[in-house]
């Protein structure tokens, strides 16, 4: 819930124009799985719909990865 309400506040900080986003997290590959759901069911989290959110994983966290949680 935390995150989600920090990532919906950082995306609307002076992002006008910025149509493609890089959110890296060392769980992204759990934690992005409903981002957009959850963002839509909450009256309190906005994700510009025109933005489009590249996910990746830090590199301290690549190793217990699979190859598909690379961005």
């Amino acid at each position: 819930m935390n995150m989600d309400y920090s990532l919906s506040e950082a995306m609307k900080y002076n992002s006008d124009g910025i149509k493609d986003t890089l959110v890296m997290y060392d769980i992204m590959c759990q934690y992005g799985v409903h981002l957009r759901d959850r963002f839509s069911q909450s009256a309190y989290l906005d994700i510009p719909p025109e933005l489009t959110i590249k996910e990746g994983i830090g590199i301290w966290h690549v190793n217990g990865h699979l190859p598909k949680c690379y961005c």
